[in-house]
């Protein structure tokens, strides 16, 4: 498979916000990655240096094709594949930005869906009224008459302001303003993926006042509520904090780290909200569970507002 990228996005940042318009377009892998009929590989819908990890570069056979009629676009991609879409994090960063473009395409147009859509991304759907224009895919080779690709915004883990602006836009109006806890830190009840003394951290946080949350209990529209009135958060680095798009600048954010994974992601939300940021980090298993020393803690939160 040879590569054509006339946009030369895949340099990484800063990426363009664009859409094309195709006719006979052949969308192939779990992540409908664009060939062409040539079978050239358009990189930007693969992204860009990364697209040697997606199987529409190395794939020699497909399945038959499902054929599509009509006009469509798609927010299917590598990390929103058909398969499943279980992650918060990529569904508000990879695929939803991509619906920023829909004022210029044309109103009939349908949209393709990851197979499986969990609680949250149905309800992002049902606030944006686009439920209806929605299909879930299942098929790993889509033939489509009239395909309008809408970019990717931008390279996961590295957030265009773009894709913030839009999200904060469309979804804070919906941000309820009620009783909410304005300083909480955020739960993990699968002990795989938890503090390694994560009982005796959430006692603390409840002992200072805080509320203990576990946001899997709560809908899209309260998670938007829930941090759109935060004053201060705390959690383990993974997908919650995806919810710090919703912050107003100014609130307080720690984020604790095993000392074996470190990334930066919600850091960099952080910095386009202009949040207070404090990451903070532990020792921590080989499975990347952190022990959270509590005077360390407490010495870093003395600052945090209550």
């Amino acid at each position: 498979m040879t590569i054509r990228s006339g946009f030369h996005q895949h340099q990484q940042q800063p990426w363009p916000i664009f859409w094309s318009r195709h006719t006979d377009a052949h969308l192939v892998s779990p992540s409908l990655a664009l060939v062409d009929p040539l079978q050239g590989l358009m990189v930007e819908s693969a992204y860009g240096r990364f697209f040697r990890q997606d199987t529409a570069w190395t794939a020699i056979f497909v399945p038959r094709a499902q054929h599509l009629q009509g006009p469509w676009t798609s927010i299917v991609s590598h990390w929103c594949p058909i398969s499943r879409n279980r992650n918060y994090y990529h569904w508000l960063f990879d695929a939803l930005p991509r619906l920023s473009l829909l004022k210029f395409l044309p109103s009939s147009l349908r949209i393709l869906v990851p197979g499986v859509l969990p609680r949250f991304a149905r309800d992002s759907l049902t606030l944006l009224g686009l439920e209806k224009r929605c299909q879930t895919v299942s098929h790993s080779h889509v033939l489509i008459d009239d395909y309008f690709y809408s970019g990717l915004v931008g390279m996961t883990g590295c957030y265009n302001p773009y894709a913030v602006r839009y999200l904060r836009s469309t979804f804070l109006p919906h941000g309820r303003l009620r009783s909410l806890p304005h300083c909480f830190f955020v739960g993990r009840r699968h002990p795989n993926r938890s503090i390694q003394n994560n009982a005796e951290v959430e006692e603390y946080f409840r002992n200072r006042g805080w509320s203990v949350l576990y946001l899997e209990d709560l809908s899209f529209q309260e998670q938007v509520s829930l941090f759109k009135n935060a004053r201060a958060v705390c959690a383990l680095h993974g997908a919650a904090l995806a919810n710090l798009v919703w912050c107003r600048p100014g609130t307080y954010v720690m984020e604790i780290f095993a000392h074996n994974y470190l990334q930066g992601a919600y850091e960099g939300i952080a910095m386009i909200n202009k949040l207070d940021y404090r990451p903070v980090i532990f020792k921590a298993s080989r499975s990347r569970r952190p022990f959270v020393n509590l005077e360390i803690l407490n010495f870093c939160l003395k600052d945090c507002p209550n």
